[in-house]
């Protein structure tokens, strides 16, 4: 009995001992076993990260389809405010249209009667306008006229051998000397406003270019007063009011003056006394002048 056991465990070993071939089966099995999965380790791989990146680009897209979706919303937001204007505009079109246009219309038709109406009686105006001058134009030279006018107050010949003398007039409430006008403003304004005032009355203020013009309004003024010399634009190049030269005519300064003390560029005239530089900005008094209206007398009959 125990020999048989030895026997069957013998024949269990040697059974069990692979020999050398089957070793070598065996090894070449595992090799080509784990080649095989180092080949789909690589192949699992490679399609991961072709899965990772076409993942991404899904999400790039899904991306871009949600910003065009966005864009096509706001284009058509655009559409139904264009839709929206365009019914506003059209409805405003036919309000226009069948509405304020016929009301122009029936507007200018009435302008034009009144025009035409109009024109009509510039011509009746003008008509009677060429009457009157034609009956003027024959009456004028045949004026009889007082002695006592204003208008032959200062009257001198046209040449010493002639009767014909010319008269110069000026408005109420201007004083006439040579062929100017002049006028004394009381109330007191600074050398701009002064020249203003005297440009809108036709003048500029009071030019001086004689002795006797010069005394004229020295007894004419009751206070200190503005006249048109001044030297705003450049110090020392002095110039009058209407472009007349300063050095064509006599000068009447006081004496030390001009003295440009403090910026002193307009000038001034003191009742029976000279001229003085002193601020534009001050005010006084002022004398305009401008041209004297003119008549021609002859034989006691006006004619211009």
């Amino acid at each position: 009995m125990r020999t048989l056991n030895i026997s069957a465990r013998t024949d269990r070993a040697q059974r069990s001992r692979p020999d050398g071939t089957q070793r070598c089966r065996t090894n070449s099995a595992l090799s080509a076993n784990n080649g095989s999965q180092r080949s789909l380790m690589i192949i699992y791989l490679q399609v991961h990260a072709e899965m990772l990146v076409t993942h991404e680009e899904l999400e790039q897209m899904l991306l871009k389809q949600s910003l065009l979706l966005k864009q096509r919303e706001k284009e058509k937001a655009n559409v139904n405010s264009l839709r929206d204007t365009q019914l506003a505009l059209q409805k405003e079109y036919h309000f226009l249209q069948e509405e304020l246009f016929p009301e122009l219309r029936h507007n200018q038709s009435l302008l034009l009667q009144k025009r035409d109406r109009i024109q009509g009686k510039i011509q009746d105006i003008s008509i009677k306008h060429r009457s009157l001058q034609e009956e003027y134009d024959l009456l004028k030279s045949h004026i009889p006229i007082s002695k006592q006018s204003d208008m032959v107050q200062n009257c001198q010949k046209t040449s010493p051998e002639s009767e014909r003398q010319v008269c110069y007039f000026c408005p109420p409430g201007w004083k006439v000397y040579g062929a100017s006008c002049y006028f004394l403003h009381l109330d007191s304004q600074n050398w701009e406003i002064s020249l203003k005032r005297c440009q809108m009355q036709g003048g500029h203020l009071a030019v001086i270019t004689s002795l006797e013009e010069q005394n004229f309004l020295k007894s004419m003024v009751k206070n200190v007063s503005w006249i048109g010399l001044s030297d705003r634009k450049k110090e020392g190049d002095w110039r009058w009011a209407d472009g007349t030269p300063y050095n064509s005519a006599p000068k009447f300064w006081q004496p030390n003056q001009p003295d440009n003390r403090g910026n002193e560029d307009c000038v001034t005239l003191s009742p029976g006394w000279l001229w003085n530089d002193d601020k534009c900005r001050k005010p006084y008094n002022s004398v305009c002048e401008r041209n004297a209206n003119k008549v021609f007398l002859q034989g006691g009959i006006l004619s211009n």
